[in-house]
């Protein structure tokens, strides 16, 4: 015969295992000869979302480290740009892998880079933190005063409030009347976490209660007595702030 047998299946078997070797090394390289394989440290969605953070970013970085490394940045750094910093610290995980490539440093993206260099500043993160407290200390400040006053507003207009003396006398008056011979019965005054429990004490036909009563007395006696809320107007708004405010 003028051909060689040919043993197709064994050619079929050769050349198709050589052609997937050949595509999955074009896969691995679909950067292209003499680009750079990008690292892609950073999560995808992630580092799209520090891009973001990144173009508030307006100091250059050279300044940037600087301003930190002293924590006098305050005026070079703005807040808003303090807080895209806060955003832009790396994770622990990240910041390992990041420390740990030895790569080339073109294979990193801008934001990476960026992290990189941010993390190489000594205590970077309290830094930050410090300055930001710095920036917004006076404003904080200004907060705080303005619900000192009004709670020490409060607690004036409610020391010197003739009607609801009488309004809370009242309610004494009555409450040591039924208590009359027991050890509770002369007190000198009562805890403010009584007044809801007015409403708990029913009259003996059950369609009124203590508080109903009162309100029933001192209307028929003293009807100015009832219109007590204008003598504490700050009142409401004090009670509207918050314990650890006051505590700060």
């Amino acid at each position: 015969s003028c051909s060689i047998d040919v043993n197709y299946s064994e050619f079929e078997e050769e050349f198709q295992a050589k052609a997937a070797v050949v595509k999955m090394a074009k896969k691995s390289s679909d950067a292209g000869e003499g680009e750079i394989q990008m690292a892609n440290i950073i999560d995808h969605k992630r580092a799209h979302n520090l891009g973001i953070k990144l173009r508030m970013v307006s100091v250059p970085q050279h300044m940037l480290s600087e301003a930190l490394g002293k924590s006098k940045g305050d005026d070079i750094v703005s807040l808003p740009t303090l807080m895209a910093l806060q955003e832009l610290l790396p994770q622990s995980e990240e910041l390992e892998k990041l420390t740990s490539w030895e790569g080339s440093m073109d294979a990193l993206n801008a934001t990476e880079k960026f992290m990189l260099t941010l993390s190489g500043v000594p205590m970077v993160s309290a830094r930050i933190e410090a300055l930001i407290f710095k920036h917004s200390f006076e404003a904080h400040f200004d907060d705080v005063l303005l619900c000192a006053e009004t709670v020490l507003n409060a607690c004036q207009e409610l020391k010197s409030s003739k009607k609801l003396s009488i309004l809370l006398s009242t309610i004494l008056s009555h409450g040591n009347y039924m208590n009359g011979g027991t050890a509770r019965g002369n007190a000198l005054g009562f805890k403010l976490d009584t007044l809801p429990k007015l409403t708990d004490l029913k009259t003996a036909d059950g369609k009124s209660n203590l508080l109903r009563y009162i309100m029933k007395i001192v209307e028929a006696k003293q009807p100015e007595v009832l219109s007590f809320l204008d003598e504490i107007g700050s009142v409401p708004a004090a009670s509207r702030v918050l314990p650890h405010v006051m505590s700060a």
